[in-house]
């Protein structure tokens, strides 16, 4: 097992260049650690639901103010919402969902302002910030109507506590 040179932290995967807990870089390769190794916790459903909820009221907040200036930009008409003016306002808020998420857990944050209240970020499977294609991919998978419904409940299932989309792009959620 690797250990984090700076605050002792047992690291999952040996090519970690980032401690998970502190977020130091890690220069040496190999620290003893004298009380063994520790478990890796990685994080379940609720947790995370807790998280999205947090950020689906911020997304909310988004989406008032996306409405309010598509209204704005067509005055003097208040009448019905068209079918298709609906469904193309129900893409643009999936696709502000996806920028949304795939920015921030692409970012140093590692996670979205719901992570961060609830002290958690996404990793790579070597213990490291997940790249741009990796979060595009994670969430695209997971704003899918239907598909991310399936993505998000095998999280209660999975041994290490991944949802479909986290396994498609090689992704865990961990305690900051």
């Amino acid at each position: 097992m690797t250990y984090c040179p700076y605050c002792g932290n047992a690291l999952q995967f040996r090519e970690a260049e980032i401690c998970p807990k502190c977020g130091m870089r890690i220069n040496e390769r190999s620290t003893p650690r004298p009380d063994g190794p520790v478990a890796v916790q990685y994080i379940g459903f609720w947790t995370r639901l807790g998280a999205y909820l947090i950020d689906f009221v911020i997304l909310i907040f988004i989406a008032i103010g996306v409405l309010i200036v598509i209204m704005a930009s067509f005055p003097g008409y208040y009448g019905g919402v068209s079918p298709a003016g609906s469904n193309i306002y129900l893409l643009l808020i999936l696709l502000i969902e996806w920028v949304y998420f795939t920015l921030q857990e692409s970012s140093d944050f590692q996670g979205t302002v719901g992570k961060r209240l609830v002290k958690i970020k996404v990793i790579d499977n070597a213990g490291n910030k997940i790249n741009f294609w990796q979060a595009a991919l994670r969430n695209i998978l997971r704003v899918i109507p239907f598909v991310g419904f399936f993505c998000v409940i095998v999280i209660g299932f999975s041994e290490k506590k991944q949802g479909l989309h986290d396994m498609a792009a090689n992704t865990y959620v961990v305690p900051i």
